[in-house]
């Protein structure tokens, strides 16, 4: 498998697991050092405060889309990664529609850990939309 399709896999079984699970295996996604930075947020460091953050955040009515995946730069262990994504979220009830509640620039640093690809950063921030 080419890097662009790992890289993309990563990011997608992280957002499956956001959508599908609330988060609860996020943060095997990332290195024991990993920081997980959402946007409006201070950053989140190490995977015990990456998975205490997603428990506290509960069940959400949420879709992450996740598109224009670009490897910046990759060597044998390390990687940069820049995509957009969308968030959707549905009322209490889930009732459609669903709305856009975010459209986001993330920047993720990738780190070869126990021989596979994790995060080792993952910041995002609001798109400016011009």
């Amino acid at each position: 498998m080419d890097f662009h399709c790992e890289a993309t896999a990563l990011i997608s079984r992280l957002l499956y697991d956001q959508d599908h699970n609330e988060g609860r295996n996020a943060a095997e996604f990332f290195t024991p050092d990993g920081t997980y930075h959402p946007a409006g947020h201070d950053p989140i460091n190490g995977i015990d405060a990456i998975e205490r953050y997603f428990r506290a955040r509960g069940v959400r009515l949420a879709r992450h889309i996740v598109s224009n995946v670009v490897v910046l730069s990759q060597n044998l262990d390390a990687a940069e990664v820049a995509s957009i994504l969308t968030v959707y979220m549905a009322g209490e009830t889930g009732a459609f529609p669903a709305n856009i509640v975010a459209i986001l620039d993330v920047h993720d640093s990738l780190r070869r850990f126990d021989g596979q690809w994790r995060f080792s950063q993952r910041r995002m921030q609001l798109a400016p939309l011009r």
